[in-house]
């Protein structure tokens, strides 16, 4: 029997890892939530289940507190953006201060900042920089385009403020198809009872 081909790289793991926690859920809340860091980590690195690890770390917050998990949870269950920053802050000094996650300290904070940006695209429509920068704990040189790139409609910088151009929910162009649907069906219903 041959073993599938192992991806390269050091985030090659991390979908493994997913797996395995959500596999062993249970054991991870009653008889080691110190491990619900990991999981948060994995889940932004890869991008995939954000919303479970945000809820895990919501449910074991009174048991264990920490800046990863903060940040996930303070975005995608409380929706309290200055909380996600302030954790955001610290975010750095503890991936690189934890054996496990140093070698992956630099891509965990991007990753998060990427969640916080599309946190904002959704909720603004404009935002000044200024506030932006405070959000993401960045400077002045920081590429936009770099977290930019997975928000929806797009994103500009124009004169200090971000605009984030909004794609509209799916259900919002169904609403307004069916309302241009019954609009014509009543118009042709009218002139089809005007003939007669």
């Amino acid at each position: 029997m041959q073993r599938p081909p192992r991806a390269s790289g050091r985030r090659a793991g991390l979908p493994r890892v997913q797996e395995f926690f959500a596999t062993y859920q249970n054991v991870v809340e009653t008889a080691c939530p110190w491990l619900v860091r990991y999981v948060v980590a994995a889940a932004a690195l890869t991008g995939k289940n954000t919303r479970d690890a945000a809820r895990l770390a919501a449910q074991e917050r009174y048991r264990v507190t920490d800046p990863v998990a903060s940040v996930l949870e303070n975005l995608l269950v409380s929706v309290d953006l200055d909380a996600a920053a302030d954790a955001l802050k610290d975010v750095e000094a503890v991936a690189k201060a934890d054996y496990f996650l140093a070698p992956h300290a630099d891509a965990l904070v991007a990753a998060l900042r990427k969640q916080v940006f599309q946190v904002l695209a959704n909720v603004y429509t404009q935002l000044p920089v200024a506030r932006a920068q405070a959000l993401l704990h960045v400077g002045d040189e920081f590429d936009w385009q770099s977290v930019a790139a997975d928000v929806k409609g797009g994103v500009t910088v124009e004169k200090g403020v971000i605009v984030f151009a909004q794609a509209g929910p799916a259900r919002r162009g169904v609403l307004e198809k069916m309302d241009k649907l019954s609009h014509r069906s009543d118009n042709t219903m009218a002139m089809l009872f005007k003939k007669q």
